[in-house]
């Protein structure tokens, strides 16, 4: 891989950082990243709002994943634990981060965890304020996680159209 695109970080949870409290409660639902400046120098030039795919080295596994925000300390990156726990990366791992560019969604099939999601009064305004809030990009094949009424929710996506990486920011 060219280093242009890809850059190796040194990864954590959000819970082994100096991150406040409020920070972590916004990333630790979602599938955003916390990434050191130079990042964001690197790919200036790119278009925004800027995806990566995290492999893990290790494991060959990979995700593609949105930016919160690039205020980590160089060299690191700061990552939700169930996203962690997905591609099997331990704290302090090496993954490389590589810049990517999923296609606009125009279809996506979701499969909760459990039946009691769907029994609450409005699912999909829950689900939809969720993910445009924590959610930039989906996979084929991953698992959201969702975080309401102080209980935690897994989500599998089941299928995406018109690829298995879509972005979904300003979609229906």
């Amino acid at each position: 891989m060219s280093s242009e695109v890809s850059d190796s970080l040194i990864c954590w949870s959000l819970r082994c950082s100096d991150k406040t409290e409020e920070v972590i409660e916004q990333v630790e639902n979602s599938n955003k990243v916390i990434l050191p400046e130079s990042m964001l120098f690197k790919f200036q030039d790119k278009d925004f709002p800027l995806h990566f795919t995290i492999t893990n080295k290790e494991t060959d596994m990979s995700s593609v994943c949105g930016v919160f925000e690039f205020t980590s300390n160089p060299g690191k990156a700061l990552i939700p634990y169930h996203l962690m726990q997905s591609l099997f990366i331990k704290e302090g791992t090496t993954c490389e981060f590589t810049i990517a560019y999923p296609v606009r969604g125009s279809y996506l099939k979701l499969r909760p965890h459990r039946t009691k999601f769907m029994e609450f009064k409005d699912p999909k305004a829950i689900l939809e304020h969720h993910l445009s809030k924590n959610y930039t990009v989906l996979t084929k094949g991953e698992t959201i996680s969702i975080k309401y009424l102080e209980k935690y929710y897994y989500i599998d996506v089941v299928e995406c159209e018109p690829a298995d990486t879509i972005h979904i920011t300003n979609s229906d």
